[in-house]
């Protein structure tokens, strides 16, 4: 059985309309998108579960705003009221750190990982991007502190982990991402 999930997306008590929202189970089993009406609402049904709600938005002034929260099937009672909050752009490069010094040095051999997901985890809600073909990366976040992790996975010999704290609160360039070894714990 399965919840019928509702919002109201605004920035300043403004409805944002025709805006996708994208909301995604934390277990990765279930996702869906929507878009906002005039007025700013959006709903689905969905199957109980906790899930990540994300979107951004871009006005006027080209000032980008962003939306992150979390609602769990089991604690949601009432409209989620989506209050839009200015988005910050968050750079860099999930990459190989062969000496071990957190710094991406190109020069020193050390290449991007292409094509790995990495998680951006506030505590209140989530957010995955995938990196490019050079390990580069790009994300809209909303001001906050943030949790980044990203499983390189190479091959059965190689198991690389990136793990960085990052305080958003401006747009930020070379937020670069050390991999280095990695065990898993069971």
């Amino acid at each position: 059985s399965g919840f019928r999930l509702e919002g109201s997306l605004s920035y300043n008590n403004e409805p944002i309309s025709n805006e996708q929202v994208s909301i995604r189970n934390v277990d990765g089993q279930h996702s869906d998108n929507v878009f906002t009406t005039e007025e700013g609402y959006f709903a689905t049904d969905l199957p109980k579960g906790t899930y990540d709600l994300y979107t951004t938005h871009k006005v006027k002034n080209q000032t980008t705003l962003a939306y992150l929260n979390q609602v769990d099937s089991e604690t949601y009672t009432d409209i989620v009221n989506a209050e839009m909050k200015i988005g910050y752009t968050i750079e860099g490069t999930l990459f190989g750190d062969l000496n071990g010094d957190g710094e991406f040095d190109p020069e020193a051999g050390e290449k991007g990982y292409e094509q790995k997901i990495i998680d951006f985890d506030s505590g209140a809600g989530s957010i995955a991007v995938t990196t490019s073909f050079t390990g580069d990366y790009t994300i809209v976040l909303p001001g906050g502190e943030y949790s980044a992790w990203s499983q390189a996975y190479l091959d059965q010999a190689q198991n690389l982990a990136a793990l960085k704290s990052i305080q958003v609160d401006r747009n930020k360039e070379d937020i670069n991402l050390p991999a280095t070894s990695a065990h898993d714990v069971m």
